[in-house]
């Protein structure tokens, strides 16, 4: 299914057709289909059972998969929400 353009509340695009993102998979199985999926477009996803926090591997049709790491990650919930002081400090930074 192709996906419109358009764009999430916090203004990250919406992955597209041919686009990938990955973070970590636990089951053998999961391991396995995204490796396999990763090869067939030259790249490898080695460490994807053993991501951190924030790690995820992405790629795009023409762009090789890339390891990139957030400050934090979608699944991340503290237990508190951010003080005015915390996100005062986050927008600056």
């Amino acid at each position: 299914m192709k996906q419109e353009p358009s764009r999430a509340t916090v203004g990250i695009p919406l992955l597209q057709e041919g686009e990938d993102v990955n973070g970590r998979m636990n089951s053998p199985t999961q391991i396995s289909v995204v490796q396999t999926l990763a090869r067939a477009r030259g790249g490898r996803a080695d460490r994807v059972g053993r991501l951190e926090v924030g790690q995820f591997y992405t790629a795009s049709d023409g762009i090789p998969e890339t390891l990139v790491r957030t400050p934090q990650c979608l699944s991340h919930h503290p237990a508190d929400p951010l003080t005015e002081q915390e996100i005062m400090r986050r927008a600056s930074a």
